[in-house]
């Protein structure tokens, strides 16, 4: 058998196989829509939840209607403690006018105030990982009884980061009320759907899910075997 045939194929078995075996990173991945319904809670892993909020919960429903995402947020388990803001992973390229966050709406009277940009730790953002950052958007100034947080969106969902906070100290001890999914502080080191929250991305990831490598994986091995079935013949 030519040895040009041989290099061919071992190189195609070589790049599939290392490619099936490298995990995937989960942070910035396609949600899929079995799990567009879910839940994150404290003191579970994948949630921090700090003072006061030590049971916080953040449970998210999405709906696709006419090309647009409906994304809805429920917060539980602040012991009588308000929310002061929070914080949304979007993609990068999300702008006002990019429509990844539009109709925005509390469950209580009051228009949202959105702010976009990168958010990190500073002392506006009491126990947020040192190193780690947020760029999105921030639901800010928030009036007192939110527990549901709505908006639209043409962004499709994917596994990102949040971070809420309380807006003042707890009960005079010093002690911050904060939460946020526990992924935020390092998405190297959790690498798994179960330390994020689903919120809005690009339209398509392009990112070929364990399935599509497998169909590769078994492409590669034709493509081997019909090389070697041909030099066969022609030797």
């Amino acid at each position: 058998m030519p040895k040009n045939y041989l290099m061919a194929a071992a190189l195609s078995i070589l790049l599939v196989s290392t490619c099936a075996a490298t995990p995937l990173p989960v942070y910035g991945s396609a949600v899929t829509e079995s799990e567009w319904t879910g839940t994150r809670s404290a003191p579970s892993a994948g949630m921090v939840g700090n003072g006061r909020w030590d049971s916080f919960s953040i449970s998210w429903n999405i709906a696709l209607e006419a090309g647009v995402y409906h994304y809805q947020y429920t917060i539980s388990g602040l012991s009588g403690k308000a929310l002061s803001h929070v914080d949304f992973d979007l993609s990068d390229n999300c702008t006002p006018t990019s429509q990844c966050v539009f109709n925005a709406s509390y469950d209580v009277a009051g228009t949202p105030q959105l702010f976009y940009g990168t958010f990190a730790d500073n002392p506006g953002q009491p126990g947020f990982p040192a190193g780690a950052s947020i760029t999105g958007v921030k639901f800010d100034m928030m009036p007192a009884g939110v527990g549901t947080i709505s908006f639209d969106s043409v962004r499709a969902p994917m596994w990102g980061d949040f971070y809420a906070k309380d807006g003042v100290a707890g009960g005079g001890t010093g002690v911050w009320n904060y939460a946020y999914n526990q992924g935020l502080a390092g998405h190297d080191t959790y690498n798994n759907a179960g330390y994020y929250v689903a919120v809005p991305d690009t339209v398509g990831s392009g990112v070929p899910e364990p399935g599509s490598w497998m169909l590769m994986a078994s492409g590669g091995l034709m493509l081997a075997l019909g090389l070697w079935r041909r030099a066969g013949r022609r030797s």
